[in-house]
């Protein structure tokens, strides 16, 4: 099945310069400068898919790894990958209340309020 576009975190390398790595295929490359680096995820992609499979839009995303840098990871990969399916409005009003939530309670407390709150909402739905 031919992808519409192919997705790329790219990272400052702690060597100097920056890495390149594709989310959901096996594409990795790495350059000095991040204009030699489009150069380089071109010509990656090129050799990863087949003529007749090439994507038609190519993306890079720039991750700047400010406090724990796999957390940042993994919402930047989160948010890269269903960003057609998240209403962000809606993901930052909620994370604008959990915010007020951490500074007065000990969100751990809150958990399994919320958990079994969640599983009765499933139920419902079915």
């Amino acid at each position: 099945m031919k992808d519409a576009e192919v997705i790329f975190l790219v990272e400052e390398s702690p060597e100097g310069g920056y890495e390149a790595r594709a989310l959901g295929h096996s594409i990795y490359t790495q350059a000095e400068t991040l204009e030699e680096l489009r150069e380089m995820v071109r010509d990656a992609v090129r050799c990863h898919f087949d003529e007749d499979l090439l994507p038609h839009v190519i993306r890079l995303h720039l991750v700047k790894e400010e406090g724990e840098p796999r957390l940042t990871r993994d919402v930047e990969g989160i948010l890269v990958r269903q960003r057609l399916r998240l209403d962000l409005g809606l993901v930052r009003r909620w994370l604008t209340e959990f915010r007020a939530v951490l500074d007065s309670h000990d969100p751990l407390e809150l958990f399994p309020e919320a958990s079994s709150r969640s599983v009765e909402q499933r139920g419902d739905a079915t």
